[in-house]
Formats: structure tokens, sequence, C-alpha cells
């Protein structure tokens, strides 16, 4: 027998993985040698699945290695700088993946081999910002080695020292201090210095601009314990230095200067390194000065907010005003606790003038000031100073005076304060700066109203027994002073003067509102506003605003009494009285509607509909019914058993039954039996209930046989707490009806049963509501004139069923008033 066996060695080899990092000139605590780690995710597989089996895993700064198994083929693993682990025991043919975890203050390189990764391979070809770097290849017989790098992410920071002086002031080193992480520093400097140029220097003359600004190139000085110098002109740039590291650098030297950082007064500044910039910071010395602060008349309180504007005498008229194409030199804006130096931009020898261009709110203008320079760096000027405690620096005050504006409420003779009238200041853009009831003392507005601005004074209502104010429109002058029209106000004083209401003028305006929504009557919790105003565009106002409270309704209304003859427009405002407009929320109709008084017609009316297009937090829906009972009588007994009749019940919203809702319905009495009918889902409000032809016409005196009773009131008021209601409605049969003698012959033959019923019904109208021909009207109408006003609306919008009906309430009112 002949028998064959395969043996297969299999080559156990393995992989290392080394870090090492570049810092720069200075290394955080935390992130030294010692202390700085790097994460590592290691992901090993053996015929495309994960490599489960055991193998060595020996750290560099260790002796022995450790016997390892990696989970689902993944070890994690943390290197610090200079550090390697080495994979052994690794079956040749493996293959690994090593991932390094991003440090966001590092960026990262990886070589295999010493050779370096490509872009794709070197990690985030996927994208993945967790990543820093990756390699990846298969063990063989030698093994690879995978070094990666990390560079510190770095930045630089740079200062310079410029000096504006004579020559001995820019040949002078300066001392500075530096400091990185909190800590003197100790590392190199590049120190560049800036070309002198000299236009008539024969080597400058071929150069352009740029190579004459261009630094010449730089040397390395040595910074010990954070101390350094530097002259005009020079630059000192500290690089490699880790981002996000703070630093603070101070000028040291300064006995006869004062330092200016970036043009504020301060020898010292702080800054934080960023990744790839270079901070940069301006060191200046100023030898002429001209400290300048903005203060009330005082001199004691810092005014913020003024601009202040620098020119050359030459460029400023005599007036004060500037010449056209004048240069701007330097503008400071003050603060509440500063001043600013304008030294920079003045020269020995010249003179200047300082122009405030803009007051802060509240504050005039204050004059000009002229300086002069004088060639040995003094100031001349005639400007109140004061000396700056801290620097020994004159400092020249510039003074502001508040506005002030005081309103008077007068009547039309100028002698008497008027009290109770309700005022509002608004500014150009119509925003109300105050709103108050005047006294009789004078409103007084200081340091609230800007100069160079133009405000208006309207009067929303006034008192009893005075006509609304024409609006007073008047201008803050930059100097402080007031004027309307062009022409100075004595004493920065308005008066706004009333007129007495005219006595025996008899015209009224009636001013109904209506609130709907998806054409039904929508009640609700809200107040409304409305004026008169004498022109079509509702811009002059001549009444009071007027209120329009729906409490719980949909209607409301308000009379504008003792109106002379004229033409009056009626517009919907907000409380101070501006006209509002239709909107997405709302749909205003009859906004802006025009009225007559005249010597004919005292009284005139307007509706104004609130079509609301958006349901309510305030909306009342709470529907109600109506239930109506009909009931024949002859001479106050029942009727006989063989009447049958058809009558007709209507329900209005007003006394004088000119607005109907819903349906005219029918009472068809069978066999002379009462019968009911309903009107449903009524929204809260008061309805008014009438005996009406088909039609729904209300019947006349002439043209129905009945005198109608109501077993209640006829107006009906429903609220959320008053949900459903009833109401009974007898008609007696009279002598007017052409079946009154047929009834009252069977009447006659059962005399005895009559006389028994007339016995018991002697009293039956005691509670009752009694209609002779018409419908009487009880209970408390103070809503009339709304509904007085819905009628004269109607008709001028040419409703001719509208009118019919409010003919014949006239008639019958007159007919009741007889």
């Amino acid at each position: 027998m002949n028998a064959e066996a395969s043996i297969t060695n299999t080559r156990l080899t393995g992989f290392t993985v080394k870090k090492s990092v570049e810092y720069g000139q200075y290394t955080p605590d935390a992130e030294t040698k010692a202390n700085k780690e790097f994460k590592f995710k290691v992901t090993l597989t053996r015929k495309d699945q994960p490599y489960t089996g055991k193998f060595t895993l020996k750290y560099s700064d260790k002796e022995q290695g450790e016997e390892v198994t990696a989970q689902k083929g993944i070890v994690n693993i943390t290197l610090k700088d200079t550090q390697s682990a080495t994979f052994s025991n690794l079956p040749s043919g493996t293959k690994y993946t090593v991932e390094e975890v991003a440090d966001a203050n590092y960026d990262a390189s990886v070589k295999v081999n010493n050779t370096a990764q490509n872009v794709d391979s070197n990690n985030n070809a996927d994208n993945n910002k967790n990543v820093a770097a990756t390699a990846e290849g298969t063990i063989n017989k030698t093994g690879d080695t995978v070094e990666f790098t990390n560079t510190r992410k770095l930045g630089a920071f740079s200062f310079t020292k410029t000096v504006k002086g004579n020559t001995a002031d820019k040949e002078q080193a300066y001392g500075f201090y530096v400091e990185v992480d909190g800590k003197p520093f100790n590392g190199n400097a590049v120190i560049t210095q800036k070309d002198t140029e000299k236009p008539d220097d024969a080597d400058t003359q071929d150069k352009t601009e740029e190579d004459k600004s261009e630094n010449t190139a730089g040397t390395t000085a040595k910074i010990t314990n954070g101390k350094l110098s530097l002259k005009d002109g020079q630059t000192a740039t500290i690089e490699k230095i880790p981002s996000g590291v703070s630093y603070r650098i101070k000028e040291t030297t300064g006995d006869r200067y004062v330092t200016l950082i970036n043009n504020k007064v301060t020898a010292e500044t702080t800054g934080t390194v960023e990744k790839g910039k270079t901070s940069e910071t301006q060191f200046v010395n100023q030898v002429i000065h001209l400290n300048v602060t903005k203060t009330d008349l005082t001199g004691q309180k810092e005014v913020a907010g003024a601009t202040m504007t620098l020119y050359k005498a030459e460029d400023v008229n005599g007036d004060g005003t500037v010449k056209d194409g004048a240069k701007t030199l330097d503008s400071w804006i003050s603060g509440e606790d500063s001043f600013y130096d304008f030294g920079p931009v003045i020269r020995a020898g010249e003179s200047y003038v300082l122009i405030e261009t803009a007051a802060p709110n509240g504050y005039a203008y204050a004059e000009n000031i002229t300086f002069t320079v004088n060639e040995d760096g003094t100031i001349k000027t005639d400007a109140e100073k004061i000396t700056d405690k801290e620097t020994g620096e004159d400092i020249y005050l510039v003074k502001d005076d508040v506005t002030r504006v005081s309103v008077k409420k007068m009547d039309i003779t100028g002698q008497k304060e008027v009290a109770g009238a309700r005022l509002l200041l608004k500014d150009k853009e119509g925003n109300v700066i105050e709103s108050w009831m005047s006294t009789t003392e004078a409103r007084v507005f200081e340091q609230k109203l800007i100069a160079g601005e133009t405000y208006t004074l309207t009067e929303v209502t006034a008192p009893s027994g005075y006509e609304v104010a024409a609006d007073i429109t008047f201008t803050v002058n930059k100097d402080g002073t007031v004027s309307v029209d062009g022409k100075a106000v004595d004493g920065n004083e308005i008066v706004m003067k009333d007129e007495t209401t005219p006595v025996g003028e008899e015209g009224k305006l009636v001013v109904s509102k209506l609130v709907t929504f998806q054409g039904r009557n929508q009640a609700v919790n809200r107040t409304f506003y409305v004026a008169l105003f004498s022109d079509a565009d509702c811009t002059k106002k001549v009444s009071n605003v007027k209120e329009l409270k729906c409490e719980g309704a949909w209607s409301a209304y308000t009379v504008f009494e003792h109106l002379k003859d004229g033409t009056y427009y009626v517009a919907e405002t907000d409380e101070e009285g501006n006209k509002l407009e239709s909107s997405e929320a709302c749909k205003i109709a009859g906004n802006g509607t025009k009225c007559a008084i005249t010597p004919t017609q005292k009284t005139a009316y307007a509706v104004i509909e609130n079509q609301l297009l958006i349901p309510g937090d305030d909306f009342l829906n709470t529907l109600h019914d109506l239930t109506v009972t009909k009931n024949v009588t002859l001479d106050g007994n029942p009727i006989s058993d063989k009447y049958n009749g058809t009558f007709y019940v209507s329900l209005f919203t007003d006394p004088y039954y000119t607005n109907r809702i819903d349906d005219v319905k029918a009472l068809q009495i069978q066999n002379g039996k009462s019968t009911s009918v309903s009107f449903i889902d009524l929204a809260d409000g008061t309805y008014y209930v009438a005996e009406t032809d088909k039609d729904g016409n209300p019947v006349e005196n002439t043209d129905f046989g009945f005198d109608v009773t109501y077993d209640g009131d006829i107006a009906v008021s429903f609220t959320e707490e008053n949900t459903d209601s009833t109401l009974g409605i007898t008609n007696d049969m009279n002598e007017r009806n052409p079946e009154y003698d047929k009834y009252l012959k069977e009447k006659d033959d059962n005399n005895g049963d009559n006389d028994k019923n007339k016995n018991n019904t002697s009293n039956h109208s005691s509670n009752k509501t009694t209609k002779k021909g018409k419908n009487s009207k009880t209970g408390d109408y103070s809503h009339i004139l709304f509904y007085a006003a819905l009628a004269a609306a109607a008709l001028v919008v040419g409703s001719a069923e509208m009118y019919r009906r409010m003919h014949r309430a006239a008639r019958r009112k007159n007919k009741h008033n007889r």
C-alpha cells in the first residue's frame, strides 16, 4: 500500500508601528514627549476575514512583549513621541490597516518602509474626519515598518516699533517683554528692518514704491527671559509657536512717550496664536499729542456717541462750514470713559479745526475748536483743558449742551393751561417717542430729542369742552434751538392751543362697528378705535380718538357730537389716531367713509366692518337656539278648532327691523292648535323678533287683522351663560279680519263655554307685551343708534329692499310717537 501526506509550513512574521513628533519653538506642558499620547486603531485580516489568532505585541520601552488576541481583528494602541509597537508571530500574508485617530492640534503623515503613502491611501479618501492618517499593507517575510509623523500646527506673532518724532527718538532702542503661555519666552525672533525712504538718494531712484517699503533681510535675535529691544522701523517675528497658545507683549521703555498699540493708548497687548497665520501688532510712540474728550457742559461727565472730525484750518470757512473737497485728517466717535489723541495726523507749525459732525442723541452740537501746533510741539487753543492723572498729558474738553424742548397745552387765548388732553410726540418716521396726559405744567423733554431731527406733536383726544388741535411739526436744530416752519421758537417752547367746542352745533355722526368671520357675525372681546378726518387720505385728524368696545359681542357704536357743518371722513385707527389698513388677518370694509353734516341733515351714519380672516383666541363660538311659539285667539279666547292659517316670523338685529338674519319661518295653525318654529345656531348678541309677511316685511296696521302680543321681550339677548330662549306670540283676531264674524258666530253659539273661558283668562295678558296693529318695542334699546347707522349704511350702498324696510320702520316710529 502506498500513502501520501501533505505538510504546509506558514512563515510567521510581523510589522512595526513607529511614532515621531515635530514641535515648534515652544511645547506646552501637556504636549511634551513624556505626556502627549497618540491613539491608533490596527485592523488585521487574513483571507478577507478578520484575523482573530494570537500574536505578540511589544512596545519599544518594554523589555518583554505580550501575547494578544485581536477582537474581531481589531487592536487599539497608544504611542508617544519616539515610541514604537511591534506586531510579531503573525502569519505571512496577513493584511493590516493602521489608522491614527485625528488630533485637532496636529497634522499627520505616514510612511511604509520609508515610502510615503499617496493621497488616497494616506487617509480621508472616505472623508473620515476622525482619522488623521492611514497606512495599509500585507505582511511578507521581511516585515514592514510603518512610521507616523505628527507635526504640531504652528503660527507666529510679530510686533513692530514705529517712532513718530525726531531723529534721536528714532535711534533709541525700546525694550519689550514677551510671554508665551503665561511664561517668559526663551527662543529666537527674526528681526527685520524697514527701509528708510530717501527720495533724493540715488539708490532709490529706480525703485518702485513696493520695493521701497520692503523689509531688509531678517536676522535672528536671541530672546532670554522674555526680553528684547527694537528700534524705529524694526519688526520682531516669533515663529513656530503652537496654535492656540496665548502670548503677551509689553513695551517696557517709555519715559517720554505715550505708547499706542493699533491706535489705542496702551503699552501692552495680548493674543492667541492662530494656525498658519502671523498676528501683527503696531507699537507707535507719539511725541506730539492732541488729546480730546467729549463732556457735558459741566466738564465732569464724558459723553459717548459724538463724532469729532479734524480738518486743516485752511479747509474750513469763516462760518464754520467745511469747504468742498476738504480732506478729513482724522475722525473719532467718543466713548463713555476715554479720550482720543489726534496727534498722529498733526504737525508742528500747522493749525487745525475740530468739528463735531455728529452729536449723540439728546445733545446739541458743540462749537468748532481751533488748535495751533507750535514749533516745539505744544498746543495753543482757547479750549478748556484738564491734565490726565495717569499720563500727565493735557486733555482738551469739547462740551455739549443737552437738547431741551418744553410742550404746553393752552386754550385758544394762550392764557390758560389745558389739562386732560392726550398728547403724542412722534419722530419723522411716525414712531411714538412719548405719550402723556397734559396738566397745568409744561412737559419738558431734556436730553431726549436728537439735534437736527424733526418731530410732530399730535393731540389724540381733547378734554371735554375743547376741540382737537392740528398737529405741530418742529425741528430741533443742531445748535439746540427749536424752529417751526423755519422760524425760531422762543425759549424752545412749543405751545399747542385748543379751541373750545362750538356752542349750539348740533351735528352728529354715528359710527357703527361690525365684526364678521366667514360671512357670519362673530362675537369677540376686542377694543377698536375710530376718528374723524378732514381729508380723504385720513391724515388730518379733527376729532378725538374714540373707543368701540366689543365685549362679548359682534357690534358696537359711538357718536361724535357737536359737529360743524362740513365733510368728514371716518376711519378705523390705532390708539394714537393713525389710520389702519386691511391686512392678511382682517379686511376693513367702509374704512375712510365720507359723510356730510349739512343744515338740513344734522345726523350722518357710517359702518365699519372688520371681516376677520383668521380665527382669534377671543372668538366666542357658543351657538344658541330661539324657539318661537304661535297661538291664535279671538277676543282673548281660544279660537275655533275649525280655524286653519299660516303666519310668518323673522329675526332682526335691530329694533327698526332693517337687517334680517336667517330665513323667514312659517307658523302653520291647524285646527286652532298652537305651533312652534326654531332659529338655530345663533351667535352671541341681541336679536329682535317680529311678525312678518312671507317676504320678511313686518306686518302693518292696515293689512293685518290681528293684534299681536309677545309672551316676553321682543329683544332676545344671548351670552355664554344665556344659551337658549323661547318666545310666545299670540295673534288675537280683531274686526279688521274678514273672518272675524265667521268665528265670532261660532263663539256666540257656544256662549256659555266662552264666558267660562273669559273668566279664566281675563288676566292673561298681564305679563305680555301687546302690539295693536304694530310691534310694540320694550326693554333696553340703548343700541338703537347702532341699528339706525346700519340702516343708513344700507341706504348709502343702494339697497332698495333695505330702504323699504327703513321707510316702514320710520313710519311705524312716527305713528308710535304721535
